[in-house]
């Protein structure tokens, strides 16, 4: 925050050599308010640099220069105006990363449930082809042959290994 109040600073500065910072500063000082915002988490850091934003604004730009004057004509609609751009732009930047991290969650339990699938179906086609040839074996051990029975008793062994 203050980096970006520093950096508005000096782009003021420089733009009040050359006699635009009167009309430009309030508007630069909005973007800093802004991308305050918009970096920061919370609604702290807007309204501490939307408070800094009208007090900087105030002592450099407006008259009489170099001294703070909450009775100028502009005081009360620079004052509102950036503390609104704070808590508008905190507001949306929360709800951005709140929407942001739920279509992670969403993403990452559609991933699960997805793996969960395939893997249960994975598993349930040769415990359904043991079940069977288990329950063969059991109902009709006496009636099967050997080789019959070495058979099945091959095929429960190959689905567990699968």
């Amino acid at each position: 925050m203050l980096l970006l109040h520093l950096c508005a600073l000096l782009i003021c500065l420089y733009l009040g050599e050359m006699g635009y910072a009167k009309d430009t500063a309030p508007v630069i000082f909005v973007l800093a308010v802004f991308l305050t915002g918009f970096f920061t988490n919370g609604y702290l850091w807007s309204l501490l640099g939307s408070l800094l934003s009208v007090f900087v604004v105030n002592y450099f730009f407006t008259e009489p220069f170099s001294k703070l004057s909450f009775s100028g004509p502009g005081y009360p609609i620079t004052f509102v105006t950036l503390f609104v751009v704070g808590i508008l732009t905190s507001a949306m930047t929360i709800r951005s990363r709140d929407q942001q991290r739920l279509r992670a969650e969403n993403e990452k339990e559609r991933t699960r449930g997805n793996l969960l699938r395939a893997i249960s179906h994975d598993l349930r086609t040769p415990l359904t082809s043991i079940l069977g040839n288990a329950d063969s074996l059991i109902s009709n051990f006496d009636a099967l042959d050997e080789g019959m029975r070495k058979q099945i008793f091959s095929d429960i062994y190959e689905d567990a290994g699968w």
